[in-house]
Formats: C-alpha cells, structure tokens, sequence
C-alpha cells in the first residue's frame, strides 16, 4: 500500500467517526434528550460546586479546630515539664511502720522539725515518684487532648458540668 493510499484510508476513517457522532448526536436531539440531558449534567455540576465548597469550609473549621486541640495540648505538656515542686513528700509518721520508723529517726532524722508527725521520704523514693507522676499527668494530658479533638470534631457532645 503507498503513502497516499494510507492517507485516503486514514481520511476515509476519520470523516467516517466524524460523522457517526455528528449523526448519533443530531439524532438524539431531534427528540430534546441532549438538551435535557445537558441541564441534568449543569445541576449535577452546580450540586458538586456546592458540596466541593461546603467540604472546604469544613476542612478550614477541622483544620482549625486540630490547631487548637494541638496547641492546647502542647501547652499542657510544656506545663507539665516544667513544674518543679517547692519541697519535699512529707507522709504522716503514724502511716509508716514503727519499727522502720525508729531505726530511721534513730539513724538518718528523716523527721522534719517545721512538720510534726511527719518524715520526708527518701530523696530516690521521692525522685521516682514525682516521675511517675509526669508520666501519669502526660497519659492523662494525651487522653484529654484525644477528648478535646473528638469534641471539636463533633463525635460526641461536650461533657455537662455538674451543677
């Protein structure tokens, strides 16, 4: 087959789709469908404009409202990292057994004098516990940060406040 034979057959091809549509889209127009077809797909693409910029408004009231939740978050645990308490654990003398009480106001006068009836705790028992005591507030500002967002993203309604 030559060049210009190739060439008529693609030409052929082409006026042959061409007119196909042309004839299927008269067709269907003699009877009003693609006019009507036309509208349906104009409403269907004003509802999607709509939806598309109520789902944008959403977004910016979500992304906001983590932005807060975030923030408030990360201000509780920067509370929390930085509180240093001003003095010692003091348990009352009467709580703690008497024979290790004895042997150690007889040994090391853990009894604190300002306080009476109370003994300060080892400072490694003390250290370790304000320790957990971080840990226990930082799980516990998790938790809330998780309630705050679930609220502000409207899972579940704010806790009422007792009255």
């Amino acid at each position: 087959m030559t060049l210009s034979g190739k060439l008529t057959a693609a030409l052929v091809f082409v006026l042959l789709l061409v007119s196909s549509h042309w004839y299927v889209y008269n067709a269907g127009n003699r009877n009003g469908s693609n006019a009507v077809l036309v509208e349906r797909q104009a409403s269907d693409l004003k509802a999607w404009q709509d939806s598309a910029a109520d789902i944008a408004i959403e977004l910016d009231r979500q992304q906001a409202a983590n932005l807060k939740v975030s923030n408030d978050y990360q201000k509780e645990l920067r509370a929390i990292r930085a509180y240093q308490p001003a003095g010692r654990v003091l348990l009352p003398a009467a709580i703690c057994n008497q024979a290790a009480g004895k042997a150690e106001a007889a040994g090391t006068g853990r009894s604190d004098g300002a306080v009476a009836g109370t003994i300060a705790l080892p400072e490694d028992i003390e250290r370790r516990l304000r320790e957990r005591r971080k840990e226990a507030d930082g799980v516990t500002a998790i938790c809330r940060g998780l309630q705050n967002w679930a609220i502000e993203n409207g899972f579940y309604p704010a806790p009422v406040p007792p009255s």
